[in-house]
């Protein structure tokens, strides 16, 4: 069993680090990173968010997303908003423009995924879905 785990493991990670580089070649021309477009991504589909909720639900360091944020509404594609439930911490939403520039990047994959991924079966793409979704409830957050 753990050989098994272990080799879906291992090939996770080797597409995590191919869908890097993969977003990163479809929007080199836009100048928007894997992790800025991954920040958008979630913004856009869950609404304004403060940095260490989006922090905490990918799984990394507040202090990553905030380099990130600080990027992003710099280049005017988030802005801050008030946070009545916290006076330190501002919800980030995205501006029209960087709803835009999303949907243009979902789309630029969307477009590329209908081209490549031609022959894949659905139904093994969702048991392998479901598998991966249980195997992370089962790794949760539970050591601390």
């Amino acid at each position: 069993m753990i050989e098994d785990v272990t080799s879906v493991v291992n090939e996770v990670r080797l597409l995590n680090n191919r869908l890097i580089e993969l977003v990163e070649e479809l929007h080199r021309d836009t100048g928007i990173t894997a992790s800025q477009r991954a920040v958008l991504e979630f913004i856009s589909r869950n609404g304004p968010e403060t940095v260490p909720a989006i922090a905490r639900s990918r799984g990394v360091s507040r202090q990553h997303i905030q380099v990130i944020v600080n990027e992003l509404v710099s280049a005017g594609l988030l802005e801050p908003q008030a946070n009545p439930a916290h006076q330190r911490s501002p919800n980030h939403a995205l501006t029209e423009t960087g709803q835009r520039s999303i949907d243009e990047l979902l789309q630029r994959e969307g477009d590329y995924l209908t081209t490549h991924l031609d022959g894949l079966d659905a139904e093994r793409l969702a048991a392998a879905a479901a598998t991966l979704a249980d195997l992370r409830h089962t790794l949760r957050k539970d050591t601390q």
